[in-house]
């Protein structure tokens, strides 16, 4: 009986520190600046400013900037936007 109450709260536990976030959410977040650097389009790479690992590319120009792409690092990776690519969680310092 004990065993079978614990694993149940074990589990709630687990369930209630995950946050799911439906496709529309995501897709209504904005990732890149407003504008680019640059006169001419160009491709440039952004991490996201709400999760760590995720990032997005980007098309901007002085006039403007649109999400071409979105991606996510794997399990246990954060992006580093000084290297421009997904890191280990060691490699970056990050503590849990």
């Amino acid at each position: 009986m004990y065993a079978y109450l614990f694993n149940n709260i074990g589990l709630l536990s687990v369930l209630s520190a995950i946050t799911i976030y439906l496709p529309d959410e995501v897709a209504s977040f904005t990732r890149c600046p407003e504008r680019g650097t640059t006169q001419f389009s160009s491709i440039s790479y952004y991490a996201d400013e709400k999760f760590c690992n995720v990032y997005h590319k980007c098309n901007c120009s002085l006039a403007e900037c649109y999400v071409v792409e979105s991606h996510v690092c794997p399990i246990a990776k954060v992006y580093s936007k000084t290297r421009a690519t997904c890191l280990g969680l060691s490699k970056k310092n990050i503590s849990s």
